[in-house]
């Protein structure tokens, strides 16, 4: 029985312990309300309060059939949440490893000391003071330079390349 249900019957009833409509009605209403006569229950015969317990314990086993599926059905949609939970718990773990791996291939790409493994082949480079002895050492004599209009452009060429590496380095 709920809370605000008969006590015979099960039906809403308006108070915590009280009676229905209906069951208030089979209630011999002429009876004095002394303390010698029977009221309420116990005015009621034998085969009618066998009855109303009869049919409040069938009402009753009832509700509760039905209260046992709901948390059966409950359970198993509670086992399913937990499976797709676990699943999902997964491919987050999963997720995030990639996620940091891709953050670690990030911040390599970004210095360019520590990408060196990542380059298949990696170009070797010059310092720009070693480049400018080299370029230097390609100078001819002035004689020779002099010599021809093709050496002398060449050497201007040279000269120029000189120049500029000398602009970068300050």
């Amino acid at each position: 029985m709920k809370a605000g249900s008969c006590v015979f019957c099960g039906k809403a009833a308006n108070y915590l312990v009280s009676s229905c409509k209906s069951c208030f009605d089979k209630f011999p209403a002429d009876v004095s309300a002394s303390q010698d006569a029977p009221s309420g229950i116990e005015s009621m015969k034998e085969e009618d309060l066998q009855k109303l317990v009869t049919e409040a314990m069938e009402k009753g086993n009832v509700e509760l059939k039905a209260t046992r599926e709901k948390l059966t059905e409950t359970e198993g949609k509670l086992g399913t949440a937990e499976k797709a939970l676990t699943e999902a718990n997964g491919k987050l773990t999963g997720t995030e490893s990639k996620l940091a791996e891709a953050q670690k291939t990030i911040e390599q790409l970004k210095n360019p000391q520590s990408s060196n493994g990542l380059v298949k082949e990696q170009t070797k480079t010059l310092p720009i003071s070693e480049t400018i002895t080299i370029l230097e050492g390609l100078l001819p004599s002035p004689a020779v330079e002099r010599s021809t209009m093709g050496m002398q452009r060449e050497c201007q060429e040279i000269r120029a390349a000189i120049h500029r590496l000398k602009a970068r380095l300050a």
